[in-house]
């Protein structure tokens, strides 16, 4: 993998993890893991747990990304477990929850599952709480671990089944692909941060079409961590930002990438309108600063690139995403007049005159075209002034808003493979604009 002369080096710190002991008891010949989770003890070190009881030599580590996931970590858990036994018997597997700062007893209930698979949690201690962060002590210990294959799923998921973790574990050990995104089918209304700013842009900007690029559940080997660790992170890449990073990150490095038919995903969907969560600025603005810090890399970028798919391209019918249009419409309009400065200083004099006449006469339009122009201008106020971020992407949002709620009318009486038409149409107007904004970065 070629090393990228943009990136600064980053330092992995000693992140702090719960202390483990794992013992193990024969179960008709079989080693079976127990992981019995203690209160911190100092000495008892995570270093020394993970030397004395690592595998001799480890296939593949499957770990479960959870954040208050208590009631869905024991059946997600066993299913993967019983999906490696299933498909993988003769390989050295072990499963680990990365727990984020969970409030409740996800760790616990993890913690009390039996298995045949060795388990092990990596879990976080103080004020460096984050999704990010609790994968990039993942992350290093995979240095130590050397895994051929290392699988991330989330921990809200609740159809996973073995069809899709063989998937992902045979295009890292059987396919060659260093980095295997997901490709879910989604209801037309679910997804926005997706359809509207992270899929056009990977697409537009760093000239890949991958659909999913913060699905989530990815696949990958075990050379990519360590170039993941010594990439420049941004603030919220050690949050919710850590998706957008990896994807893009494993683009920039030159990563052979497939995409695995996951069909429907049945998770835990946010209705923007009733809360727009931390995960929406955080990923945004991780992947603005992606790109400014690497102009120079997308100027090179000449034509988009097709990324193959693995599985079956039969499409379940995806589960419905319950957002009323209509309180999409209040949120543009509502959040434009609470904002309505700093989006003027964000981009240009006739589109926001246009987007004034939208929230005045109450007929709300914006155009693929427009949008495009909108979000690389935005980009440029998130550079122009860094200390004046979070409210570039606080006025970010509302304009958002007014995107998302034209395109659920355009595709109000449409099916879902009319509706990927259109965001496939929409990402291809973000490519053919991107000179608006290659020529000012």
């Amino acid at each position: 993998m070629p090393t990228p002369t943009s990136l600064s080096t980053f330092i992995p710190q000693s992140l702090p993890l719960m202390a483990i002991q794992i013992t193990f008891q024969e179960s008709e010949g079989v080693p079976c893991a127990t992981t019995l989770l203690n209160e911190r003890n100092e000495s008892l070190s995570p270093t020394m747990a993970e030397e004395e009881f690592l595998p001799a030599e480890l296939d593949i580590l499957a770990g479960i990304v959870a954040f208050n996931n208590e009631s869905n970590i024991r059946p997600l858990a066993g299913k993967l477990s019983q999906s490696l036994q299933a498909y993988f018997p003769d390989r050295h597997s072990l499963l680990a929850l990365c727990d984020g700062g969970s409030t409740d007893n996800t760790i616990k209930a993890f913690s009390e599952l039996e298995m045949f698979l060795p388990k092990k949690v990596f879990s976080l201690a103080g004020d460096e709480l984050g999704k990010g962060t609790v994968l990039k002590s993942l992350f290093a210990f995979t240095k130590q671990a050397k895994p051929k294959a290392i699988l991330v799923n989330s921990g809200d998921i609740r159809n996973l089944n073995p069809e899709w973790v063989k998937l992902q574990t045979q295009s890292i050990l059987e396919q060659g692909y260093d980095f295997a995104a997901p490709f879910y089918a989604r209801h037309k209304f679910d997804g926005y941060v997706t359809n509207h700013v992270v899929y056009p842009l990977v697409y537009g900007l760093l000239c890949h079409d991958l659909r999913q690029p913060i699905g989530g559940d990815y696949a990958f080997t075990s050379m990519l961590p360590n170039y993941w660790l010594q990439a420049n992170w941004p603030v919220n890449a050690s949050q919710f930002g850590i998706d957008i990073f990896m994807t893009c990150y494993a683009i920039i490095s030159g990563a052979s990438i497939c995409q695995v038919n996951l069909r429907a995903k049945e998770h835990n969907v946010i209705d923007p309108t009733k809360t727009i969560s931390p995960m929406f600025r955080q990923t945004v603005s991780t992947l603005f600063k992606i790109v400014l810090d690497n102009a120079r890399i997308i100027k090179d970028l000449r034509r988009v690139q097709p990324v193959p798919h693995m599985g079956d391209e039969k499409a379940d019918e995806p589960p419905v995403a319950a957002i009323d249009p209509e309180g999409v419409k209040e949120k543009f309009v509502t959040g434009f007049v609470k904002h309505r400065e700093m989006i003027a200083s964000c981009i240009t004099d006739e589109d926001f005159t246009r987007l004034r006449n939208l929230v005045q006469h109450d007929s709300v339009h914006i155009p693929a075209e427009m949008w495009a122009r909108i979000v690389y201008d935005f980009i440029i106020a998130f550079k122009r002034d860094m200390d004046t971020s979070s409210e570039v992407m606080k006025a970010f949002i509302p304009v958002m808003f007014g995107r998302m709620y034209t395109f659920m009318t355009e595709v109000a009486d449409k099916s879902t493979e009319e509706t990927e038409k259109l965001v496939k149409a929409q990402a291809e107007v973000f490519f053919e604009q991107r000179g608006y904004l290659l020529k000012r970065l």
